[in-house]
């Protein structure tokens, strides 16, 4: 049995999940910057006008500077951008590209997955992934105690595996859960379960859900898992607090038991 310390109370748990952005990672400097090297991608292909209209309505604020360049400074963390899948952010995309530009759906659909696949490659991730307070400390404890751990997010598996990788051997990942491992997302109970099944734990209750959103919280209450809220910001722990079993102020908080 594996015993862990949350927020000071302990609990029988034999398997953590992580989410990644907001969680282990600041959210909003990744999240500006993924959006950001976006629209500016698709400014090239159809002039900022569109680009700060897709990003008005994925949730992120943003301007032209003084040389035309698009800057994205806030992301709601409820918006299209922070908490959907890629695949529904590229059918985002290219619906306000049918709006704006008149071209035909196939054209739509193609150019704003090209768009997505190029700006995502020119990611700086060095640049915008800043790890959160108690992290990959986390990590090194599960790993040196032996209790499982991994990673499921609603960001795609290569850039996920990067970022981890600057703090922490991703090969200690126990699992790694993408979209595009499951046919519902957070918050349905599908990726928990599955998880679940793989490592043959049949109390969901022995499960830790580790996330910043009440969506991570939702999941975990879905599934019958525990939640441990580790809010960024004061206005996502009171949306928070009527899902989660524990509301942390650091991962620092998540300790192996005495």
């Amino acid at each position: 049995m594996s015993r862990l310390s949350l927020c000071g109370q302990t609990a029988e748990i034999d398997l953590v999940v992580f989410d990644k952005d907001g969680c282990l990672f600041e959210s909003k400097a990744f999240w500006n910057g993924l959006a950001e090297s976006r629209a500016r991608r698709l400014a090239e292909e159809t002039g900022p006008e569109t680009a700060l209209a897709w990003l008005s309505l994925v949730g992120v604020t943003a301007h032209t500077d003084a040389e035309g360049r698009i800057c994205c400074t806030d992301c709601d963390p409820m918006g299209a951008l922070a908490v959907a899948p890629p695949s529904e952010e590229i059918l985002l995309c290219a619906t306000v590209l049918l709006s704006r530009c008149g071209w035909r759906w196939p054209r739509c659909r193609e150019t704003a997955e090209r768009v997505f696949e190029e700006a995502d490659a020119r990611l700086d991730l060095d640049r915008c992934i800043r790890p959160r307070k108690g992290f990959p400390a986390v990590f090194e404890r599960l790993a040196a105690a032996g209790i499982p751990f991994g990673i499921a997010t609603s960001d795609d598996r290569g850039r996920a595996l990067a970022s981890v990788g600057r703090y922490f051997d991703p090969a200690g990942l126990a699992f790694l859960f993408t979209p595009e491992d499951v046919v519902r997302n957070k918050p349905d109970r599908e990726t928990l379960d599955r998880i679940a099944a793989r490592f043959g734990i049949a109390d969901m209750r022995r499960i830790l859900m580790v996330g910043d959103s009440y969506v991570d919280m939702l999941m975990a209450r879905n599934a019958g898992a525990v939640g441990f809220g580790v809010p960024e910001y004061g206005y996502t722990r009171e949306k928070m607090a009527p899902y989660a079993s524990f509301l942390a102020d650091s991962l620092d908080d998540l300790k192996i038991a005495e």
